[in-house]
Formats: C-alpha cells, sequence, structure tokens
C-alpha cells in the first residue's frame, strides 16, 4: 500500500429534519460527517455535539456514535481507511471529535462534494489525496499554534477554532513579552495585525474568554515563572527584560497574581521536593 489515504464511500445527503441513526460502532473504519449546510446533533462516546456549518465530526474506530437529531441540513459522509501509521496516530489523536474546518479545508470539502455530485471519474481516487491534505492542513493549523496556546488549555479551549483574526494577533502579543517592536497595547496589536481595535479586542474576548490586556498579563507572570525557575537571572534584569516599568511594578504585579514575591517563588519551588 502505498498511499496514506483509501476512500471506502463518500455521500451527500440531503437531510430533510425526520433522519435518525442508531448508535453503532465501527471496528477498522474512520467515518467524517462534514455539514455543508445547517445543523445536526450526533451522539459521539456518550457526549452530544453539536455541528453548524463548516464543521465535521471525525469518528475513529471502536467509539459509538449516531445522528441524534438534525434540521434541514447537506452531509458529506465520508468512510475511509488510513494507512500511514505516523498520520494515522495524529489524526486518531488530534482531530478525534468535534472540529472546526481551516477555511483552506472548507474548499476542498466543497471539491469533494462536487466531484461526488457529478459522479466523477476517479472519484475515490482523487478524493483519497484531497482527505490526506484536509488532514495535514488541520494538523499544520495546530502545529502552528504557539506553545504557550497548545499547552494551556484552561485559557484559550482549542486553537483550530479560533478566527484567523485572533490567530494572526497572538503571536504578536507573545512578542510583545520581549524586546516588542511596539509596547504592548490592544492598539499596537491591532495596527501589527491589520485589524480595528475595538474587533480585535471584541473577538479576543469572545473566543479566549478574557480580554487581549489580561491574557498578555497572564503571559507575562507566566514567562517570569519561568526565568524565575529556570534561570539565575537577578529579579532587575527579569523586570527590564519584560518591560515592567521598574522592579517595584514587577513584584507588585507577581505577588498579586501568585501570592508570593518573585524571591519567595524562586526559593519556595527550587526547593519543593520532587
Amino acid at each position: 500500500m502505498n498511499h496514506a489515504i483509501e476512500l471506502y464511500s463518500a455521500c451527500f445527503f440531503e437531510y430533510d429534519g425526520t433522519q435518525r441513526t442508531v448508535p453503532h460502532v465501527h471496528n477498522e473504519v474512520y467515518q467524517l460527517y462534514y455539514v455543508e449546510s445547517g445543523s445536526l446533533i450526533y451522539l459521539y462516546d456518550k457526549e452530544r455535539i453539536n455541528l453548524t456549518k463548516g464543521q465535521f465530526l471525525l469518528v475513529v474506530p471502536g467509539v459509538e456514535h449516531g445522528m441524534i437529531t438534525q434540521g434541514p441540513s447537506n452531509v458529506l459522509d465520508i468512510k475511509f481507511g488510513i494507512f500511514d501509521s505516523l498520520l494515522r496516530a495524529s489524526v486518531t489523536k488530534k482531530l478525534a471529535g468535534f472540529q472546526r474546518a481551516t477555511p483552506e479545508a472548507v474548499h476542498i470539502f466543497a471539491s469533494i462534494v462536487a466531484l461526488q455530485t457529478a459522479n466523477s471519474t476517479y472519484f475515490h481516487r482523487i478524493s483519497s489525496l484531497y482527505l490526506e491534505t484536509i488532514f495535514y492542513l488541520m494538523l499544520q493549523d495546530i502545529a502552528l499554534a504557539p506553545s504557550y496556546l497548545r499547552d494551556d488549555p484552561g485559557i484559550q479551549g482549542n486553537f483550530q477554532h479560533l478566527s484567523s483574526c485572533v490567530r494572526r494577533a497572538l503571536p504578536f502579543v507573545e512578542g510583545s513579552l520581549v524586546y516588542p517592536v511596539a509596547p504592548f497595547s490592544p492598539e499596537s496589536i491591532a495596527n501589527q495585525v491589520g485589524y480595528n481595535t475595538r474587533y480585535i479586542s471584541s473577538k479576543f474576548s469572545e473566543e479566549i474568554g478574557i480580554s487581549l490586556t489580561k491574557y498578555f498579563r497572564i503571559l507575562r507572570i507566566n514567562k517570569a515563572k519561568d526565568l524565575l525557575y529556570n534561570t539565575d537571572l537577578k529579579i532587575t534584569v527579569i523586570s527590564k527584560l519584560l518591560n515592567y516599568e521598574d522592579v517595584s511594578q514587577f513584584i507588585k504585579h507577581f505577588k498579586k497574581s501568585t501570592g508570593m514575591s518573585p524571591n519567595e517563588y524562586r526559593n519556595y519551588h527550587r526547593n519543593a521536593p520532587t
């Protein structure tokens, strides 16, 4: 087998709002439901998942699933196998369950729908390659998330679910921590990514769950913790490195956030039993 994905079947359903499916399990087959329009509710591993336009549900082998209810909707239903072990492991670990397709993936899904409805020659071969491309695009989107965003789900949720506006802003927020192009402010971030300040601030609060300014403060305190624990830099140096106005401001903000002064934090965590 010299290809990564083999498409077994692809059907484009135009649901009228009355269909249901009994919960079931596929032992060897992957299944993907992509919603081109409308909305549906699926059962996936005992959880109810709401899907709307541009979203998909990837079902991995061995997981119980079924369609609970749906309004009028158009859905692409694909069954396939993954034969590249690395791709299979990544897809199973990172893409299983509810996902929002990237804009590029949406265009490719539309191409698969067009090929299927036209009963195109070589449909299965072309669509297998398209599906592989979609997965690599989605995995790339996850990989491009800044490390602090990938590793701290308590702050942000799932990176690929964020709008392009917020995703573009995040690296500039991180860059504002140390030697920034411009001192941090919502206005400077908006200028650097080319969005209106009010718009980007609103989107950021909506999708991240906290304001742009509060998110920056969390990042700065987390960076301070990292420097205190992993380096021997003096408190004054860390304060300047993180662009605090002066060391007293740094100490005040750090203690308010952690309940300890920077020196107390360093001594406590370095001496804590492992």
